[in-house]
C-alpha cells in the first residue's frame, strides 16, 4: 500500500484491500516462475513485423516475448518486465532476449533476406548498467551482425529521469552501429527538443494517437504534425497498434511509411518470421491469415 500510494506523488494514500493483496500475489507469482523460467526454457519468443508502405514489403520486425504461467494464463512483457525490474531479474531476462535477437538477425542474412533491423525493447534499467555495451558488442561479434542491422527501442519516458546517463550510453551504440528507436512518440514524458540532442534513429508513435483515428478526429491533426516533424528531422517514423483500413488511409496520406499491428500481421514465431520478411502483404496472405486463425 505504501509503494502504491508513493506512485501517485506526495501525501497520497492506498489501504490494503482484497484487490491490493491480489495484484502483489500476482506479482509475486509472476517474479517466482521468471526465476525458473529461462532454465527450463518456457519464454516463449515472438516477432511483431514492421510493413513499408511505399516498398510493400515487410522490412523490420520487433522482438516480443510472453510466459504462460498456471493459475495465471499467459503474460505479456509490458507485464513481466517491469516485475523483472523490481527483482532484479532484468539483465537475465533481456540479455536472453538480446541473444534471441541476434541469432535471428544472422538467419535472416544467411538466408538472403532483404530487411532493414530487427529491434529489441530495452528496460531503461539496462541502459545504465556497466556490462551493457561489453554485452551488445558480444553479440554483434558472435552473430557477426552488420552496422544498421540491430536495433534497440527505449521508451520516451526513461528520457525523464537519468537522460544524461542514457543520452551517452545511446551516443557510444550509435558509433557501434546500432539503430536507436525512441518509442511512445509524442506522450509528452520528455520535451520534443530532447531529441535533437539524441542520436535517434527511428521514432515510433504513442498507439494511443492511432486508436483515436477511429474515434477522435483531432488526433489526425497531431499524428500528422509529429509526422511531418520526424520526416523534417529526417528521422523514420513507425506507428504501432494498426487495426483498421481506416487508420492505413490516414496513416499513408499523412506519409507514415512504417506501419505495424494486427492488420498486418499478428506476433510470429522466428520461423514464421523468415517466411514473411522481405515480402508483400498479397504474397504473404496466406500465410498471416492462418497465424490470425491460430489466436480465435
Amino acid at each position: 500500500a505504501i509503494a502504491q500510494a508513493s506512485e501517485h506523488g506526495p501525501n497520497q494514500s492506498a489501504v490494503f484491500d482484497t484487490s491490493l493483496h491480489n495484484k502483489y500475489i500476482r506479482k509475486q507469482t509472476i517474479a517466482m516462475y521468471l526465476s525458473t523460467a529461462l532454465e527450463n526454457n518456457e519464454i516463449e519468443v515472438r516477432y511483431r513485423p514492421t510493413y513499408h508502405i511505399g516498398r510493400q514489403r515487410f522490412t523490420r520486425a520487433e522482438y516480443y516475448m510472453r510466459i504462460f504461467i498456471k493459475g495465471l494464463g499467459l503474460i505479456g512483457a509490458a507485464e513481466f518486465l517491469p516485475i523483472a525490474e523490481d527483482s532484479g531479474q532484468i539483465r537475465t531476462v533481456e540479455y536472453f532476449a538480446l541473444d534471441h535477437v541476434g541469432a535471428c538477425i544472422a538467419d535472416l542474412i544467411k538466408s538472403g533476406k532483404e530487411f532493414e533491423s530487427i529491434a529489441l525493447p530495452i528496460s531503461s534499467v539496462l541502459f545504465l548498467q556497466e556490462d551493457f555495451l561489453d554485452e551488445v558488442t558480444r553479440i554483434m561479434d558472435k552473430y557477426q551482425i552488420p552496422k544498421g542491422k540491430l536495433a534497440l527501442e527505449i521508451q520516451e519516458s526513461a528520457l525523464t529521469t537519468a537522460f544524461l546517463n542514457i543520452n551517452i550510453m545511446m551516443q557510444q551504440l550509435s558509433e557501434m552501429g546500432v539503430e536507436l528507436i525512441l518509442n511512445d512518440f509524442g506522450s509528452g514524458y520528455s520535451g520534443i527538443s530532447n531529441i535533437l540532442d539524441m542520436p535517434v534513429n527511428t521514432l515510433k508513435l504513442e498507439r494511443m494517437f492511432v486508436w483515436q483515428l477511429e474515434t477522435n478526429p483531432k488526433s489526425a491533426h497531431i499524428i500528422d504534425g509529429l509526422v511531418q516533424i520526424a520526416k523534417h528531422l529526417e528521422l523514420n517514423i513507425i506507428a504501432e497498434g494498426v487495426e483498421t483500413e481506416n487508420q492505413i488511409s490516414k496513416l499513408t496520406s499523412f506519409g507514415c511509411d512504417y506501419q505495424q499491428g494486427f492488420y498486418y500481421s499478428p506476433t510470429l514465431s522466428q520461423e514464421v518470421l523468415m517466411n514473411i520478411m522481405d515480402t508483400s502483404l498479397e504474397e504473404s496472405r496466406l500465410i498471416l491469415n492462418a497465424e490470425k486463425e491460430k489466436m480465435k
